[in-house]
């Protein structure tokens, strides 16, 4: 017995070595490393180093979990390697961008201000992978040139799954807010927003249900506890469920949105003053999906003419002196992220109607002769229009104006079309204040 475990033991060596993370540059600290089949674990030190005692000779997969795992996308890394009696230090790694972009995208260098975004498609009733569905991906882009100045140009990056229900979009920018929603000719996910990217590699998985399915057996449930800025419970937050359905938090900060169609779905939470919460929701048949949510405070137009660019604040400046001057109405970044789209920022000014185009909408006001006219878009002091503009989320906007009576728009956003009487819209995104 004895020679038998010396054996053993001399078939046992110590390993050691370093999980890093090639997508942001920098070891893995404090991250969880275990070897598939052993009950052993060890965790990294600052220098992402570990290390482990007694294993046996052999091929081992070993397995690294971390928090930057899960926001790049990934579930864990694992890699298989061979213990011999003269193992060196082995390296577990996040592949870099530049590999995932040759493996997902081409051989073509990838934009230095682009990423990609990867995820599967499943069906939410049996779990399974769903092949052959579209995946469509949608953003507006502002720009600067220098001939042709502020440009703003919506953009679209459609693809399939393939035949384990993964998918790749290629060339999304970081700086600005996407669109995505997924779906089969029986089935269909709801329109998900997806925040700017802290990085070039993001995920989103989604779940398609039964298009259209008025079968209240199969839908799900969503309940949630909302905290405010102080971590006590939120009166009277709105909750919107795929910019449609809408309910307002109870005093103990509870909600409960019932018959909500299966399938990956979005809410949001908005209330005056505070940061807007986006959250993407699994719904499954007959459950329900629980959410816990701190709200913070927003940021007010006051402290952004501090913090933005010279243009930006130039620009507070000059929204402060119309507003002053009575010319028209103006909302700022307070209000605006209390509203989930823009149709209903413009429905809460004075004198305006909104006329519904397919998904689009569109702001009319009184054109001073008894009849109506529709309002002229100005996006970043550019001239736009409405398909701009309904690209555009409250979020992402600093402060709009509207100017209904032609005499008090200034020359510099009076087309000739101005002759007609009608005012104008007026958009400030956050990019023109530079944030």
């Amino acid at each position: 017995m004895l020679s038998q475990s010396l054996a053993a033991q001399a078939n046992q060596v110590r390993v050691h070595g370093v999980a890093f993370d090639s997508l942001r540059g920098q070891p893995l600290r404090d991250a969880l490393v275990a070897i598939r089949g052993l009950a052993s674990s060890a965790t990294t030190d600052e220098r992402g180093r570990f290390s482990f005692e007694g294993v046996p000779l052999g091929t081992h997969t070993f397995i690294v979990q971390h928090p930057a795992l899960d926001s790049s996308g990934f579930s864990g890394i694992s890699r298989r390697l061979t213990v011999a009696n003269d193992a060196k230090e082995m390296r577990l790694s996040i592949p870099s961008f530049a590999t995932l972009w040759r493996t997902a995208c081409g051989a073509r260098p990838p934009p230095r201000d682009s990423g990609l975004v990867f995820g599967t498609i499943r069906d939410v009733a049996s779990g399974k992978a769903v092949a052959e569905a579209f995946v469509d991906l949608t953003w507006m882009q502002v720009s600067y040139e220098k001939v042709r100045g502020i440009r703003q140009r919506a953009h679209r990056g459609a693809t399939r799954s393939d035949s384990t229900g993964g998918y790749v979009v290629c060339g999304v920018p970081l700086t600005t807010w996407l669109r995505i929603d997924a779906g089969v000719a029986s089935g269909a996910s709801g329109r998900i927003d997806m925040p700017p990217a802290t990085h070039q590699v993001q995920r989103r998985d989604l779940m398609l249900g039964v298009r259209g399915d008025t079968d209240s057996s199969r839908h799900g449930t969503i309940s949630g506890h909302i905290a405010g800025p102080d971590g006590g419970a939120f009166l009277n937050a709105r909750i919107v469920l795929d910019d449609s359905s809408e309910v307002r938090s109870s005093p103990d900060g509870r909600f409960t949105i019932r018959n909500v169609p299966a399938g990956t779905r979005q809410i949001e939470i908005f209330s005056i003053g505070i940061m807007p919460v986006v959250s993407a929701v699994d719904v499954f048949p007959g459950e329900t999906s629980a959410l816990a949510i701190q709200l913070r405070r927003v940021t007010t137009l006051d402290v952004v003419q501090v913090t933005a660019s010279r243009r930006g604040r130039r620009i507070a400046m000059e929204i402060a002196e119309r507003r002053q001057a009575g010319f028209g109405h103006t909302m700022e970044l307070g209000e605006l992220v209390a509203h989930s789209t823009l149709e209903t920022v413009f429905a809460d000014f004075p004198g305006t109607s909104i006329e519904r185009r397919s998904n689009e909408f569109a702001v009319w006001l009184t054109d001073g002769r008894g009849g109506q006219c529709s309002a002229q878009v100005w996006i970043d002091g550019a001239r736009s229009d409405y398909a701009a503009l309904n690209m555009l989320r409250p979020r992402e906007v600093t402060a709009v104006e509207l100017l209904t009576r032609p005499g008090t728009v200034p020359m510099k956003y009076r087309p000739v079309e101005i002759k007609s009487g009608c005012g104008v819209i007026l958009v400030w995104t956050n990019w023109a204040f530079g944030r």
